[in-house]
């Protein structure tokens, strides 16, 4: 079945059962302060941008885009090199300093093996700098922790959610379809 690369018609419900917009380029959901063009929908400007080549990909039937993606992961890791399943992938880390704590998600293309560098990293990063913040470091610590341990244990047979969103706007930049 190939899926669908148009623009979401309908809003997820979060575990509260409250509606919720989905960025069209990241898959984040969020409340408001949405910035709009057309049919799309992106949390922030950064993503209304990288959503530039959304509106330009709407010209191409899914079919074709879909064998894009399908070719892009049947690729060579751009990482290591190595031959195999690409696909993108997210690592999650917290950073904090007495009052002032940060949390990340970073997405990676690459194979699984790369992919695990990456979040066995950002554990380590957390692990080691994530807890000096008072009170959110102790908070965002073990969820990004945990983010990543649950990153970690998914499959990869098929491509995520996210090669849906990113490879297109990957393959649109750099290569053209």
């Amino acid at each position: 079945m190939i899926p669908s690369f148009r623009a979401r018609r309908s809003s997820p419900s979060n575990s509260c059962g409250v509606d919720v917009a989905v960025c069209d380029v990241c898959g984040e959901g969020f409340r408001g302060g949405s910035a709009n063009v057309g049919k799309w929908t992106f949390c922030t400007h950064q993503c209304r941008d990288r959503g530039k080549a959304l509106q330009a990909l709407e010209e191409y039937s899914d079919s074709v885009i879909w064998n894009q993606i399908q070719k892009a992961r049947n690729g060579s890791c751009p990482e290591c090199g190595q031959a195999g399943q690409l696909d993108v992938h997210k690592s999650h880390r917290a950073h904090s300093v007495v009052i002032w704590t940060t949390w990340q998600s970073h997405l990676h293309m690459c194979c699984k093996s790369c992919a695990r560098s990456h979040q066995w990293k950002a554990i380590g990063y957390t692990a080691a700098l994530g807890w000096w913040g008072v009170p959110w470091g102790f908070i965002a610590s073990p969820i990004q922790i945990g983010r990543n341990l649950v990153a970690m244990m998914c499959r990869t047979d098929q491509p995520s959610s996210l090669s849906h969103r990113r490879l297109p706007l990957r393959r649109h930049r750099g290569r053209g379809l």
